[in-house]
Parts: structure tokens; C-alpha cells; sequence
């Protein structure tokens, strides 16, 4: 697991139980004032159980890259712990004091409005917000020619 600190308070997401051999997504805020912990339920598409991911914290944002997940729950029991994950490149962005204009494109997705009455450049931010940052595979191209 990752954990960082902000205002005062821990935050640890996801991580490996190899007791259990259990990847994990979750993300917990601890406040060691009152030696609490809490589970945090963000907005938005969560990133799927991994380990060994970066996290780094820039102002309100916490960013979330990479790490590696189980391929699947079908293994063979020749194969190395290794050969049973897969890296990700992903990144996600967990904000934590999010702004008006966040939190208004959050409604306009929630409640499923328009969209066409925002300028062009907010248009522009409003989809880049909600567009996915995996990177698209592509396959070369076998022929000779």
C-alpha cells in the first residue's frame, strides 16, 4: 500500500494482504487526533485492486500510477508469483478539496445534463476530465510490406 499526508491526516490506498493473497482498492484516511480511521468513498471510476502503484501528493491531489494487479484467479502452479500480474500505466487523480467548477461537472455528469451551453474551452475541460487516461494498445503490424 501507498500512504500520504494531507492537513494533518494519513491517507493509505489499496495494497497486498500475501496472507490472504489479497489485492486491494480502497483508500482509508486516518486522523491521528482523534486515532480514528475512516473509509473514503470518492466520485468517480476507481482503480482496480493493485500493489506496488506510485502515489504522490501536489497541492489538493493525490495521483495514483501504475502498480500491478492479479491476471486472473486461474493460475498454474508452475508459474512464478511474478508471471501472475499485470503492470498498469494508468493514472488516476483523487481530489481532495475540490473546487465549485469540480464539483459542477460532477453534477452535469451525475444528473446527466447538457453540456452544449458551456463555452468551448469548458466544454474542453469538462470532457478531458471525464476521458479515460489508459493508453490505447495498439498491435504493429506483421506484413513485409
Amino acid at each position: 500500500n501507498v500512504s500520504v499526508v494531507y492537513n494533518n491526516k494519513m491517507y493509505i490506498f489499496g495494497g497486498y494482504n500475501a496472507l490472504y493473497g489479497r489485492h486491494y482498492n480502497d483508500i482509508y484516511e486516518y486522523d491521528p487526533h482523534v486515532n480514528s480511521w475512516s473509509l473514503v468513498v470518492p466520485i468517480g471510476e476507481a482503480p482496480c485492486t493493485r500493489r506496488r502503484q506510485a502515489c504522490v501528493l501536489v497541492k489538493d491531489r493525490l495521483f495514483l500510477f501504475g502498480g500491478t494487479s492479479p491476471v486472473s484467479q486461474n493460475f498454474h502452479d508452475d508459474q512464478s508469483p511474478d508471471d501472475r500480474l499485470i503492470d498498469h500505466s494508468d493514472m488516476y487523480v483523487l481530489d481532495l478539496k475540490p473546487t465549485l467548477k469540480t464539483l459542477c461537472f460532477i453534477a452535469i455528469r451525475k444528473y446527466k445534463l447538457t453540456d452544449s451551453s458551456l463555452p468551448q474551452h469548458v466544454r474542453v475541460e469538462y470532457s478531458n476530465m471525464f476521458t479515460s487516461n489508459k493508453p490505447a494498445l495498439t498491435r504493429p503490424s506483421n506484413s513485409a510490406g
